[in-house]
């Protein structure tokens, strides 16, 4: 499985985007690996 996102028009820094996008949790059946 894979996940794909994007960020469009976003004012926030670059850091709290990249926070952000770490904050998504892996899930699917590789996540019983």
């Amino acid at each position: 499985m894979c996940g794909i996102w994007a960020l469009f028009g976003s004012d926030d820094c670059l850091s709290v985007q990249c926070l952000s996008a770490m904050k998504i949790a892996h899930r699917g059946p590789d996540a019983f690996r």
